[in-house]
């Protein structure tokens, strides 16, 4: 899938940052077909936020997911710098039970 420019970048006006999307399970199928080990580097302008990397990736709006930026959970509202990793996951339930003896 062909990526257009940079998210959110008027390049006559902002400076250009790069951020690693690690896309996990499920989601991996949005990932460009140049991205390296389940992640791709994103050029985004400094301060995007998160929902500008997705919409680059072409996640669809409703489809749920758990959003980390380097390591803490985060939302689609908060912005990106430079050098930061997001991870996007679909939701995780389940779990085992205890069993009793």
């Amino acid at each position: 899938m062909k990526r257009t420019a940079e998210p959110g970048v008027d390049e006559t006006k902002e400076r250009a940052v790069i951020v690693d999307v690690k896309l996990f399970a499920s989601l991996r199928e949005y990932l460009p077909a140049d991205a390296q080990d389940f992640t791709a580097k994103a050029p985004a302008a400094a301060g995007a936020k998160v929902k500008t990397l997705l919409d680059w990736l072409k996640l669809p709006v409703e489809l749920p997911k758990v959003i980390l930026i380097n390591g803490r959970h985060a939302n689609e509202t908060d912005e990106v710098q430079e050098g930061d990793v997001v991870s996007v996951f679909p939701p995780i339930s389940g779990g085992s039970r205890r069993l009793s003896a």
